[in-house]
């Protein structure tokens, strides 16, 4: 508006989304004119996008939608070595020792039938194994006395790794103690200490002693030595002294006691 009167103007050839500069001077009756132009800057909106396409709309609603994760359960494996009775259970410090230099771990997964068990012995590859009926087993056969560190990786049935275990360590020893000087006949009193000497490859860990007969129970000392006791029968006595290592190797000697 110019002392009262409008103007307008139709722009054309304008894109949507675009801005645009448009300059204007006034001009009165008398010819006198603005020094410089004026501005109008303004914008072309752009066209809303319509999706037509609804057949592969989805709708989700968020507090139906359920999450699928893996149920794997994977327990410690128990171990055993060739010449024990029984597995037993690997406890917290994660250390077994072997008196043979075949040894096992059996284990149990929920999860994983038709997947493996890979087992790396010292940090390399040594074997793998099915897993049936939601059990393994891995035999190691060691070249020679020495600590192994074992551990092992679990697979899905295609070939996925789901589950590390920790790292056990197996102390492999299969030398037996040694006891020596130890006479084969000896007089003592009640009273009275007996002793002897003993020696493997890494340390004693204990002794058992015990009148065959009866006359002396079983027991368990960590000492190389025992007092006869102030109540053992006089007489004759055959003794059995039996040395302990760590592992379980053990070495028994007989020694002839005359108890006065």
């Amino acid at each position: 508006t110019t002392g009262g009167t409008s103007h307008s103007q139709t722009i054309t050839g304008l894109t949507d989304g675009n801005s645009y500069n448009y300059y204007v001077r006034c001009q009165d009756a008398s010819e006198n004119a603005s020094a410089t132009d004026f501005t109008i800057g303004f914008s072309v909106a752009s066209a809303p996008v319509v999706d037509d396409d609804t057949d592969d709309a989805v709708d989700v609603d968020v507090d139906e939608a359920e999450v699928v994760q893996s149920d794997i359960d994977v327990e410690k494996p128990k171990f055993k070595s060739k010449s024990d009775d029984k597995r037993t259970k690997i406890s917290s410090s994660k250390k077994m020792y072997a008196r043979d230099r075949k040894f096992s771990f059996k284990g149990e997964v929920d999860g994983l039938n038709g997947g493996k068990v890979v087992a790396y012995v010292n940090g390399d590859e040594y074997k793998d194994v099915d897993i049936k009926k939601g059990e393994w087993k891995i035999s190691v056969k060691a070249k020679k006395d020495a600590t192994y560190s074992v551990k092992f990786k679990f697979y899905d049935v295609n070939d996925n790794e789901v589950e590390e275990s920790s790292k056990y360590y197996v102390k492999v020893d299969t030398e037996d103690p040694d006891i020596y000087d130890l006479p084969a006949f000896l007089t003592k009193s009640r009273g009275e200490k007996l002793w002897w000497k003993a020696k493997d490859n890494n340390k004693i860990d204990h002794y058992k002693y015990s009148f065959i007969g009866g006359a002396i129970k079983s027991k368990e000392t960590k000492s190389a030595s025992m007092i006869i006791p102030m109540n053992a029968p006089s007489g004759v006595h055959t003794m059995r002294i039996t040395a302990y290592d760590k592992v379980g190797n053990k070495d028994t000697k007989y020694v002839v006691v005359r108890v006065r």
